[in-house]
Formats: C-alpha cells, structure tokens, sequence
C-alpha cells in the first residue's frame, strides 16, 4: 500500500513538474528568440567587420574593434571616465536625501500626504513642460535631460562674477538631478518604513533611546535589503541614462556613422562594466552582512 501510494505521489510530482515546463515555455521560447540570439548576434558582430548589410553578413577580425575603442577613439575614455565620476558622487547624494525625506514624511505631522506628493512631484512631472519651464529641464521627443538646473535671475548672476557662477550653477544643477533622480529611491525607502514594527521603536523609547539611536540601531539596519535595491538601481539607472554622454556616443554610432560593429564592441564594454561593478556591489555586501552575523 505504501508503495502504491509513493508511486502515486511521484506521477503527481512529475505531472506538475511537466505542467510547470508547460507555463514558462512561452517566456523560454521568447527569451531564446528575443533575447539570447541577439546578444549572441552582437558579439559575433563586435568580434566581425560586415561584409553584407543584407542579412548581416560577417568578416571576423577579432578584437580590432575593442582595440579601437582604448588606443584610437579619443572621445570615449574621457566620456566613460566623466560618467563613472559623476555616477559615484550622485548615487550617495541620492540615496542620502532619498532616505532622509523618507524618515521625514513617515513621522506623524501635519499634511502628510501633501508632503508625500511635493517630493514625488518632480518624477510626474519630468517630461512634461512645466518642470522644463520652473527648473530649467530640457525636454527633446519625451527624453528628459538635467541641461540647466534651477535657474536663478540672470541679474544676480551677472554680480557674482564668473567664477562663483559657475560654482552656483554647479550646485544647483546637481540639487536638480537629485530631485529629479530620488523619488523612485524615497517611495522604496517609505515602504519599508512603514513595516518597521511600531513596537520596536516603543520598547527603544522605554530603555531612554533618542531618536538619533534610534535611527542607527532600529532603522538603518532595517533598510539593508532596500538600501542595496536601491544602489542597484540607481547605478544602473545612472548609466543607462540617455543623457551621459557615453551613451550618446553609442548611439552616434549607430544612428550617424552606421558603424554597427564598432557600436556593438562599445556597447559590450559598457554593459560588461556595468556587471562588474554590480557584481562587486553584491559581494561586498554580502561579506558586510555575513561579518555581521557572525558579530552576533
């Protein structure tokens, strides 16, 4: 009877097994398609000069193209190294005032949700014409770009000399990216604010916590998934922007020069950087968290 009933068991897991295959078949057979034949066909085609546009026809020449890319483009480094520089100071910036908004409307105060909407606002209004017109944000066929910053009055401008223009006019464009940059980073951030158990911060306040405290040992370890989510995100939103100027350079490339082996080898460089870095990201993380349980 037992094994009767075990060799029911098996079909039953088998046929789920089966049915399981069935439901993911579509997505396996549209990421095959779509999805893994490209990525195959840009390396090939990074790897190649093309012969025949018609069907893609290829002449392998190895790493010419990847060689091209650090001994003769002279715009690419330069623009490379610009993005990775500006990436690394804006993502502490965002996620600084990402988090401390969100610490600030989660507290019980008057209007919250009017607060909670002024912060959210610049997303909203990104792309439309209004944010181009209050802070000076450039829109061209629905692809937002940071060019000006919030503008000040060209007469106060003009007083301060050229010098310490440029150093205000630096400021405020990049308190403009990070409005514009933050609100996905604070929604996150609120959401998991809002799960801290009330009773933690209640039984901190009963031992004499401040609210200082309470923020270190309560709130900030419990943002540790949300506070990686968001490096992630941010980084990847960061470079992938079709405002830094290695993306354009991309899309030169392809559109302008119709160069499409050398904007395949330029577009794997940047995503394999993109990953590594990612990459990193996780393992440093995950020896932080590691180290810390283990202290415990």
């Amino acid at each position: 009877m037992n094994g009767r009933i075990k060799i029911l068991n098996k079909k039953i897991h088998v046929k789920n097994e089966y049915e399981g295959y069935l439901y993911i078949l579509p997505w396996l057979i549209g990421t095959i398609l779509f999805f893994c034949y490209p990525v195959y066909k840009t390396v090939v085609i990074s790897l190649s000069r093309i012969t025949t546009y018609t069907g893609l026809v290829t002449e392998w020449i190895g790493l010419e193209n990847y060689k091209r890319i650090f001994t003769r483009d002279v715009s690419f480094l330069p623009n490379f190294i610009t993005v990775i520089k500006d990436t690394f100071i804006n993502i502490p910036l965002i996620l600084v005032f990402a988090l401390f908004i969100a610490v600030i409307v989660d507290k019980d105060i008057k209007w919250k949700g009017f607060f909670r909407g002024i912060f959210i606002l610049p997303f909203l209004l990104g792309s439309g014409y209004i944010f181009k017109t209050v802070i000076g944000i450039e829109v061209d066929e629905g692809v937002t770009t940071v060019s000006q910053g919030i503008n000040l009055p060209a007469p106060i401008l003009a007083y301060m000399g050229a010098r310490f223009t440029q150093v205000i006019r630096i400021f405020l464009d990049r308190i403009s990216l990070i409005l514009l940059k933050s609100p996905i980073q604070t929604i996150v951030f609120l959401g998991a604010l809002q799960s801290i158990p009330v009773s933690l911060y209640e039984s901190a306040k009963c031992d004499g916590a401040t609210e200082w405290e309470m923020f270190w040992k309560i709130t900030l370890p419990s943002l540790v998934n949300q506070i990686l989510f968001n490096i992630i995100f941010t980084l990847v939103e960061s470079f992938t922007d079709l405002s830094n100027p290695v993306i354009d350079s991309i899309m030169g490339a392809w559109f302008t020069d119709k160069n499409y082996e050398y904007t395949a080898a330029m577009g794997w460089v940047y995503l394999l950087f993109i990953t590594l870095v990612s990459a990193i990201i996780f393992v440093i993380w995950g020896h932080m968290n590691k180290t810390k349980k283990e202290q415990y």
